[in-house]
């Protein structure tokens, strides 16, 4: 079964379904739980999404870097045969555990969750190997349109599901039941297709490249972690459940933040490293940070303009505090995309200790942040924390790169830029008064716009301009 299409266009569409169904599951929640629920599920699911982060035991890209490599069809296969048994005895051993270990986690983190739902979520968490090897290994293969067809059926089962568990009642609890059950159907589905397309096979060697390969990049995730929804876990039972929700409501809209900057990414990220070896490939690589920085605070000052109003409209009155927290979680996601604009030099070295040591830096100083300033400061203590988790991990990367890639970054320009847009958030009308706040939001991309071209962040060749002109002229003569 493989679909006709165009494998960039399958990927794009599986992020624009996967993104979608997580924006429309936002509100669902919001109808049916109170802030209070929707904070104690909140920190429920930071703890599973941890979990998933091990259990995933980097077998994606280990299954890229071993199976890429193999030279051919025959070794593929077995390189993935391997690698799925080991899954599947890494998953049943240690999902055992997990089961025995779930009274001990819901008291260590004070989860205010049944213990039957937190098993069903951690039970969803242990299967992460088994659905994510099946679906590169269709990538691997160019099965693009199924790929998209497993990640549209797999967001609109979940989003389905929890309508259903909502309406019924069933509140948090049953949203994680159903989840876990979901993720259970969907890897014996998976697995089962993996094992009639390329078998089993155990091996010693399978596993020791776990963990030499696939372990460090579980690390080097689980260090990202403690910078995003690790803080849940420490704010639990320090400030209020509902406190909870209106973080992770303006998380989870803040994470659209970034929706300009991707495409760019997605471009540039291939091509970076070719550019950097060439002739002018310093200043090339200065122009795109300057693009793409451009296209990321753009993105920012549009959902710090237009969230408080998606909360306003869409969410019931007792969710509005969350919109105070929305611009300094969206400078969060910003930042996070800064390193990854900055951390060229650092990828470029032959191995991945440098990356590893920069996320290790910021959850470091993310983390004993979040001990030490929580009892006191609560949300805002957390949010500062995970700023400078963000600013330590970009001094790394800067400094670590720099050998390798010594880019003059435009940082004053930036920084006017960021200021500039800052100022925009913070003297806009409120969200209540749509009409001020949409002229006023027309305004402030509009200024932002201009001194991101002001400053040369963004420099428009003058030949582009004059043929544009002459184009424009051309068409208003006839």
């Amino acid at each position: 079964m493989n679909f006709r299409l165009s494998p960039p266009l399958a990927y794009v569409a599986s992020v624009a379904v996967d993104k979608g169904f997580s924006i429309v599951s936002i509100p669902l929640l919001a109808a049916y739980l109170v802030p209070a629920d929707y904070g104690r599920l909140d920190v429920a699911i930071s703890l599973i999404e941890s979990v998933g982060l091990v259990m995933s035991f980097g077998m994606a890209e280990t299954l890229v870097r071993f199976a890429g490599m193999a030279g051919s069809e025959t070794g593929r296969k077995r390189c993935i045969a391997e690698l799925l048994a080991s899954a599947l005895l890494l998953t049943l051993t240690i999902g055992a555990l997990l089961q025995l270990a779930t009274p001990w986690l819901a008291e260590t983190f004070k989860i205010s969750i049944s213990t039957t739902a937190l098993r069903w979520g951690l039970f969803g968490a242990t299967l992460t190997a088994l659905i994510e090897m099946p679906l590169m290994w269709f990538r691997l293969r160019g099965r693009a349109g199924l790929f998209l067809a497993i990640v549209g059926i797999r967001s609109s089962i979940q989003v389905l599901a929890m309508w259903l568990v909502l309406r019924a009642g069933y509140g948090a609890d049953g949203i994680l039941i159903a989840n876990g059950m979901t993720m259970l159907v969907l890897s014996c589905l998976l697995t089962a297709w993996q094992i009639a397309e390329t078998g089993l096979a155990f091996s010693v060697v399978a596993l020791r490249r776990i963990v030499n390969y696939g372990m460090p990049l579980v690390l080097a995730a689980l260090a990202m972690f403690a910078l995003g929804s690790c803080n849940r876990l420490f704010l639990s039972g320090q400030v209020a459940d509902s406190e909870i929700a209106f973080l992770g409501l303006a998380t989870k809209l803040a994470l659209a933040a970034p929706l300009l900057f991707q495409p760019f990414n997605l471009w540039w990220g291939a091509r970076r490293f070719t550019v950097l070896g060439q002739p002018g490939g310093l200043e090339e690589s200065a122009w795109a940070w300057g693009l793409g920085y451009s296209m990321l605070v753009l993105s920012a000052l549009g959902v710090c303009m237009a969230g408080p109003v998606f909360i306003e409209l869409a969410f019931p009155p007792n969710y509005a505090e969350a919109s105070h927290y929305l611009p300094f979680v969206v400078l969060i996601c910003v930042l996070n995309e800064l390193n990854t604009l900055c951390n060229t030099g650092t990828y470029a070295r032959d191995n991945g200790l440098g990356v590893l040591a920069a996320n290790s830096c910021g959850a470091v100083v993310a983390v004993a942040g979040y001990a030490i300033v929580t009892p006191s400061f609560g949300v805002p203590g957390v949010i500062g924390a995970t700023i400078a988790g963000h600013l330590v991990r970009l001094a790394v990367f800067l400094r670590t790169g720099h050998a390798l890639a010594p880019i003059r970054y435009p940082f004053a320009a930036a920084a006017a830029v960021l200021v500039l847009a800052a100022a925009a958030v913070a003297f806009a009308p409120p969200a209540s008064q749509f009409a001020a706040r949409a002229v006023w939001s027309v305004l402030a991309v509009a200024w932002t716009g201009a001194a991101i071209i002001g400053l040369r962040l963004i420099v428009v060749p003058r030949p582009l301009l004059t043929s544009a002109w002459r184009r424009l002229a051309d068409g208003g003569a006839h």
